[in-house]
């Protein structure tokens, strides 16, 4: 019968060495578990519920600073594809008159989490709506409505002087 008592009293023996294999030296037994390794970007002042701070690229031009100033852009929802695909169905055969008339490709096709070009209007899939453009470059868009008849015009940011957008002017 095994003799637990004298196993508890005597101390325990000491680290033994890993015997070498395939030419590898030998190295001691730990006696304690490693602590857990850190994730990258944590130090022992961040608790599991503080990430560290992001470090800045050095370079504005980086990879990394381009990440970080860009936002993230969703799939565009099935009817802002078919106002697309209706405006660029218009826009596509007149961009050169567009370009002319101070409208630049951003302005027309931009599509991002702040901003939409002219092109993502909800208006070009209106079967009511019919299009045109003006000689000074606008875009004009006749509306019909059973009993009223309306307008809506889309310039360029070049012909707008004075107009602000987010606080910025043009």
């Amino acid at each position: 019968m095994f003799d637990f008592a004298r196993l508890a009293a005597e101390p325990p023996a000491p680290a033994q060495a890993i015997p070498a294999e395939n030419g590898i030296p030998p190295c001691p037994m730990a006696e304690e578990e490693p602590p857990p390794a850190q994730p990258a970007g944590v130090t022992a002042e961040h608790s599991e519920l503080t990430p560290a701070a992001p470090v800045a690229a050095a370079e504005p031009w980086s990879t990394t600073a381009r990440m970080a100033r860009r936002l993230p852009t969703w799939p565009p929802a099935p009817a802002e594809q078919e106002a697309f695909r209706a405006g660029w169905s218009w826009l596509a055969p007149r961009l050169p008159e567009l370009l002319s008339g101070g409208w630049r490709r951003p302005e027309l096709f931009r599509r991002n989490k702040a901003r939409r070009g002219l092109a993502w209007s909800p208006l070009w899939a209106d079967q009511a709506i019919t299009p045109s453009l003006a000689e000074s470059g606008a875009v004009i868009f006749y509306i019909s409505r059973p009993g009223r008849e309306t307008t809506q015009t889309a310039r360029p940011r070049s012909r707008c002087p004075g107009i602000t957008i987010g606080g910025q002017p043009t």
